[in-house]
């Protein structure tokens, strides 16, 4: 089974109504957000002080990066 993520914008007051039953392009509906999800998203100066935190460690525990830049700027809002 293949899963995507995908957003759509609708007026104010056009929203349609959705659930897990919702047919979407053939698929169904898995996860629903009533709100913009970007807005829980990091700043810049968030997202710094957590790559900044995480580079500290690695040098102090001798470890990679575990790929966290990788997933830190999809929590970022830029």
């Amino acid at each position: 089974m293949s899963v995507y993520t995908l957003v759509v914008e609708f007026p104010d007051g056009k929203e349609p109504p959705i659930g897990p039953l919702t047919d979407i392009l053939g698929g169904r509906a898995m996860t629903v957000a009533f709100f913009d999800h970007r807005d829980d998203h990091l700043s810049a100066e968030q997202a710094s002080l957590i790559e900044k935190a995480v580079e500290e460690y690695c040098e102090n525990h001798d470890k990679d990066d575990l790929d966290i830049w990788h997933k830190l700027q999809f929590l970022t809002k830029e």
